[in-house]
């Protein structure tokens, strides 16, 4: 085979129609390719693909088949062993900062820097994790409360009315939509290290804007009510409310891990006042007052007792006042109350 030096302006390869290889070793200045490319050395200088210029590419290895290549003078560093087909891969000022669709462009991922990764829909903004891994869905922007940013995840949908998260089961037994809060003290994710009384558990917390920050409205919290142990998780859920002129909610209402129920201090249980509240539906259900064991309601079958005058008393009657109450009014007032049958 001769060896020499050949100077054109530009050469064209083609497969003719079938499916061969075109390999090219020393320099060739300014080549034009139709079909696949092998690379076995190094392409140094500036190598148009599809139109667009690469300038001070170094491409080493398999370079792969661009479909389309989009966005300003892409600036590669080093591509190695890589394909990328039938995409339209962005690159800007030498940084791969997205994955585009082929045909629908305006819905993609990109990635800006300062390790921020974008969904976009539509050609807005659908959601983002930031660069502390938490996921804001529908807003760019972490909201405050009170004044704190909470390491958590966001779900915002601005002006829309009825936003929610939904959460479905259709399975056809008798599993069920949960939510659960899992806490524990080992100081990394999946650890089961004990809590400690007075944890707590996990919540729901209520804010509302008044005009210059999101403030705190109401809770309800879980949280150990004793020593844990093994299979032994005794827990209380506190309900809190803040009141009028107050900027922070205070405990209302405890249910204890014993299921006693404890009112705070200036707080009234309001029952109704159309039909009124029962407490208790059956005659068998028990109750106590002041701290008295519970007793199944009294019945009008027993025997009635007769009163025996002691030598200092006097001989009573239905008809005998107390406080200027008569027995056969308080006894009837017991029995409209339900304490007597």
């Amino acid at each position: 085979m001769a060896y020499g030096e050949l100077k054109v302006d530009s050469i064209t390869f083609t497969n003719g129609g079938t499916d061969t290889t075109v390999s090219v070793s020393g320099l060739v200045q300014n080549p034009t390719f139709s079909g696949n490319i092998t690379v076995t050395g190094t392409i140094s200088g500036d190598v148009v693909l599809g139109g667009t210029t690469v300038s001070g590419a170094t491409v080493t290895g398999n370079a792969g088949q661009f479909t389309t290549l989009t966005g300003a003078t892409a600036g590669f560093t080093t591509v190695t062993g890589t394909t990328v087909t039938g995409t339209t891969a962005n690159f800007v000022s030498g940084v791969f900062n997205g994955v585009y669709g082929e045909t629908d462009t305006n819905t993609n991922i990109q990635f800006p820097g300062s390790d921020v990764i974008i969904f976009n829909e539509g050609g807005s903004e659908a959601a983002r994790i930031d660069s502390n891994g938490r996921l804001l869905v529908g807003t760019s922007t972490v909201t405050a409360l009170g004044t704190t940013n909470y390491g958590i995840n966001q779900f915002s949908a601005g002006n829309v009315t009825n936003q929610g998260i939904l959460l479905e089961n259709g399975v056809a037994g008798g599993g069920h939509p949960r939510l659960a809060f899992v806490k524990h003290r080992a100081g990394t994710s999946g650890g089961t290290a004990s809590v400690n009384d007075g944890d707590s558990l996990g919540g729901n917390y209520y804010y509302g804007g008044d005009g210059t920050s999101h403030i705190p409205a109401a809770s309800i919290v879980a949280i150990v009510d004793g020593t844990p142990g093994i299979n032994d998780m005794p827990c209380r859920l506190v309900f809190s409310v803040t009141a009028n002129s107050s900027a922070l909610p205070t405990e209302a209402l405890r249910i204890s891990n014993d299921r006693s129920i404890t009112i705070s201090d200036g707080g009234n249980v309001v029952l109704g006042t159309t039909t009124g509240t029962k407490i208790g539906t059956a005659t068998s259900q028990k109750i106590g007052f002041y701290d008295a064991t519970p007793v199944v309601q009294p019945t009008t079958g027993v025997a009635e007792a007769a009163f025996v005058q002691n030598s200092g008393g006097t001989a009573v009657n239905v008809n005998s006042t107390f406080g200027g109450y008569t027995i056969q009014q308080v006894v009837e007032a017991l029995q409209t109350l339900g304490l007597l049958a």
